[in-house]
């Protein structure tokens, strides 16, 4: 009989799948909603952002299991960030209009990186459904180089981090508190998807403070070189 683990994986596997169906036809409605009322827009537009949040949590937990199995693939290849920066904006364009926020994108055209993209989409992507959820109006993607690192930063204007999420930034797996609100689970995904990033023997690293231009919250990832 196969593992429970292994099934559940499979099973988180293939509602990721289904999740990700679904949202592909939430935004195919939105398009085709033009004479909806704002209320209409408002609903839909709230069902893609949960929908996405959902999705971004079945990558965790497939992450999760895939590295306690020793089994997370990490592919490095160079990727521009404006590729991916404009990726996450894209994804999240439908509840950034709802809520009237601006996502700023601020980064040279031609700095590359060596990451995954895949994960690091998904790691970058949750920290902007955060700061959509608690910013007043203003996002910010950052990109550039910090040494032997490539430094991406999130900023926003929202009311900053509370100092649970501050501590969670150091939390072993067995310190996350699932009976929250906010996890830190999030925050977990991401250190073990930078840690992952290795080049010459660097590792990579992250960082939160409530700081930046905007005086909000600040999650800043070092990739190396």
């Amino acid at each position: 009989m196969a593992d429970f683990s292994m099934i559940l994986a499979a099973a988180v596997h293939d509602m990721k799948n289904s999740l990700s169906l679904m949202m592909g036809s939430i935004e195919e409605i939105a398009e085709e909603l033009e004479h909806a009322t704002d209320e209409q827009k408002r609903k839909i537009n709230s069902l893609h952002y949960e929908a996405n949040r959902l999705n971004t949590s079945m990558v965790h937990i497939l992450s999760l299991y895939r590295a306690q199995e020793l089994t997370l693939p990490i592919n490095l290849d160079e990727h521009y960030l404006i590729d991916l920066f404009n990726d996450i904006q894209t994804a999240n364009a439908p509840y950034l209009r709802m809520r009237g926020i601006t996502l700023e994108i601020d980064v040279p055209s031609d700095l590359s990186a060596y990451l995954d993209y895949d994960l690091t989409f998904v790691l970058l992507n949750d920290m902007v459904i955060n700061a959509m959820r608690y910013c007043r109006s203003r996002i910010r993607l950052h990109g550039s180089i910090d040494g032997q690192y490539t430094l991406i930063q999130v900023d926003d204007d929202g009311p900053g981090y509370p100092q649970a999420m501050l501590d969670s930034a150091e939390m072993d797996m067995q310190q996350v508190e699932l009976s929250s609100g906010r996890t830190g689970l999030g925050i977990y995904f991401a250190r073990m998807i930078a840690e992952a990033h290795e080049i010459h023997g660097h590792n990579g690293k992250i960082a939160l403070q409530n700081a930046g231009d905007f005086n909000g919250s600040q999650f800043s990832l070092w990739l190396p070189r």
